[in-house]
């Protein structure tokens, strides 16, 4: 069952919106930035959201729809589009990896698309300080890249980014995996350096980032210990080491989260406690959503709902955040 919810994943996914009476808190909030990068970089082949609408990629039907709230019913507004795996929004654009090799933009209202950039085959977005961030294999384009909302003034920053990288005050945050350290990218001056925390992490993985805390985990073959590392202070704090190393992780209001799976054919969300065991806030039978689809929807965490042959692309709550 998990495999076949695992595989539905890639064919609709979903990214969390804030609502109209948060919009202009949205546009400016670091925070809410945050949570857009990491629903437009961990839940692949879906819809990037911003303001009060919900917009979401269906590639079985090649269309683009349109949400307009927590339980609202979905509403195609373009025909004949599809999304490679990555797309980040910014004001009434929707910008996108097609599967053709193109970084493409179109309005929230479908009335209009274009292509960007040709001959780029994306495998990482973003969007931050006014500019596109996207790493690139293939085709024209090798490393990491910054260019315009109009596609235009694109320079080569460094190497390729594959994992999730999220900005703070100007600062682009990532974990160099073929180096072992932390790295900042300066979306103004484009300068890369390294990062250095007062305890040396190696072989780990960003969960998410909160203003200036970064969520870490490091794996080791029978666990899984969480960090928090303040990027301004650069202090590594220990959170928990657990033997529940499975499943998808998230983290917010300086809590970590997780899924699991199990036998009784339910899907299992807890919140780990700094002992190292979970607390579960919410159990769903497996058939009714989609596994590893946790994001972000305005202050909560949600997963995403599934109706088997009849997607509903609604929400299940998991928690509020502070």
């Amino acid at each position: 069952m998990k495999k076949k919810i695992s595989l539905l994943l890639a064919v609709i996914m979903l990214i969390c919106s804030l609502s109209a009476s948060l919009v202009a808190r949205a546009d400016s909030s670091d925070y809410y930035q945050q949570r857009r990068q990491y629903n437009s970089q961990y839940i692949f082949e879906g819809g990037s959201f911003y303001g009060k609408n919900s917009y979401f990629f269906d590639n079985n039907k090649k269309k683009l729809f349109v949400k307009s709230s927590f339980t609202g019913t979905p509403t195609a507004v373009r025909s004949n589009i599809k999304c490679y795996e990555y797309n980040a929004i910014n004001g009434n654009y929707i910008y996108y990896a097609d599967p053709n090799g193109y970084l493409k933009k179109t309005s929230t209202t479908g009335k209009t698309m274009k292509t960007l950039i040709k001959n780029v085959y994306i495998t990482n977005l973003m969007i931050t300080d006014g500019k596109i961030f996207f790493s690139a294999n293939g085709g024209k384009y090798t490393g990491f890249y910054k260019c315009d909302f109009d596609g235009k003034n694109i320079k080569r920053i460094g190497s390729e980014i594959l994992h999730p990288c999220f900005s703070w005050k100007s600062n682009i945050y990532y974990f160099d995996y073929s180096a072992n350290k932390f790295k900042k990218i300066n979306a103004k001056t484009y300068k890369v350096s390294t990062v250095s925390f007062n305890t040396t992490l190696k072989n780990i993985d960003i969960i998410a980032m909160e203003g200036n805390i970064l969520y870490i985990a490091k794996y080791s073959k029978s666990s899984v210990t969480f960090y928090k590392a303040n990027v301004d202070t650069k202090k590594v704090t220990k959170y928990c080491e657990s033997k529940y190393r499975e499943g998808q992780f998230i983290a917010a209001g300086g809590n970590f989260y997780g899924n699991e799976l199990r036998d009784d054919g339910y899907v299992y969300y807890y919140r780990f406690k700094s002992d190292g065991k979970r607390e579960t806030v919410r159990k769903i039978e497996g058939y009714k959503v989609m596994f590893d689809s946790m994001g972000f929807y305005k202050n909560k965490i949600v997963t995403m709902k599934y109706d088997e042959g009849n997607p509903t692309f609604g929400y299940y709550t998991i928690a509020t955040i502070a």
